[in-house]
This record gives C-alpha cells, structure tokens and sequence, in this order.
C-alpha cells in the first residue's frame, strides 16, 4: 500500500520527534507544522503544546498538526 503525502510527513515528523529526546522533539516539530500550515503560532497555543506531557495526546496532536483535517489554528487550538 501506497502512503499518502501526508502519512510520509507524519511518519517523518513522529521519527524527527523521537530522534530529538521524545517530548521535547515532538513539541518542536508541532509548533514547526504549524507555523508552516497557518504562519505565526500564537504566543497561548505554543504555551499549551509546550506544557503536553502525555506522550499519546503529544503523538495525537502532532498528526493533527500535519493533516489537512485541521484547517486552522483555531481548530487546532479546539483540539487542544
């Protein structure tokens, strides 16, 4: 089975993420996504990325980071 574009940016980001000390790295390219999705990633929602410690709501949000299910930072921000 063929992936699409956006399953290759996931996988890519996921294993980014766990080169980069796990959370941490997740966090990062999060916020990466993000910003080259929608622009600047306001101040509030970086602080709401940045404090996720759960490994699973971390791996959820960065998938949801780099889908074309979300269309905004708002509903991205919703999701959080």
């Amino acid at each position: 089975m063929t992936k699409t574009i956006a399953q290759h940016f996931i996988d890519e980001g996921i294993a980014i993420g766990e080169a980069k000390a796990g959370s941490q790295g997740k966090i990062e390219v999060i916020l990466i996504m993000l910003e080259a999705r929608f622009g600047k990633v306001p101040a509030s929602i970086q602080k709401k990325i940045t404090e996720l410690q759960d490994e699973s709501r971390l791996e959820e949000m960065l998938k949801l980071s780099a889908t074309a299910t979300c269309q905004s930072l708002t509903e991205f921000q919703e999701a959080l």
